[in-house]
């Protein structure tokens, strides 16, 4: 079986580095329809750390690392969308699977993908109104290549419940698409020997 995963010669458990960047004032998304714009032009001021943070969040558990390109060049794009114009649907996410030739077999892998917010929401990076953070962290799950939890509890649920971190179904999934954080353990000053 063939799970595709970031990075044309990755096999489950490796790691990726990823890039993201933000969309600008003339994004054109889905094969040019114009639905789509910048963030700038509806979300709260510092909207760009917030979703720094939940790539963040991602990293600490798992073999990926994040980085933010400009000018749209990045692996994910991060933009706007009018998307339902209620709270049903926050946003949504989505990855491109190309094929390869790795040896003598066929592969997927993610070559693209894309981060969308309701342009109609009310945003918020505190308690009050729709956070960022929450709705930033699930759907990156989704560009990463997870699908939803049946796990009421995890932040890859299908149905908002407001848990604002990963739990352990999120970060099993994870690390089973690219292993755990790769952090060497320090040595001690005194050990027995």
């Amino acid at each position: 079986e063939n799970i595709p995963t970031w990075g044309e010669n990755n096999r489950l458990g490796e790691g990726a580095e990823i890039s993201y960047s933000f969309a600008e004032s003339n994004y054109a998304c889905h094969q040019g329809e114009t639905s789509c714009f910048s963030l700038n032009d509806f979300m709260p001021t510092g909207y760009q750390d917030t979703i720094a943070l939940a790539f963040d969040a991602w990293a600490t558990v798992s073999n990926l690392s994040f980085t933010q390109l400009s000018n749209q060049t990045g692996d994910i794009i991060l933009g706007g969308e009018t998307i339902d114009g209620s709270s049903n649907e926050l946003g949504h996410a989505g990855i491109g699977v190309s094929f390869s030739n790795f040896g003598s077999e066929d592969t997927s892998f993610i070559s693209n993908g894309f981060v969308h917010f309701d342009g109609d929401e009310p945003w918020s990076l505190n308690d009050f109104g729709t956070s960022l953070y929450d709705v930033a962290l699930h759907e990156i799950g989704h560009a990463l290549g997870l699908d939803h939890s049946n796990d009421p509890n995890a932040i890859m649920h299908f149905t908002y419940t407001g848990t604002n971190s990963l739990q352990l179904d999120d970060i099993n999934g994870i690390q089973y698409l690219y292993g755990a954080s790769v952090s060497p353990v320090p040595e001690p000053s005194t050990y027995l020997m």
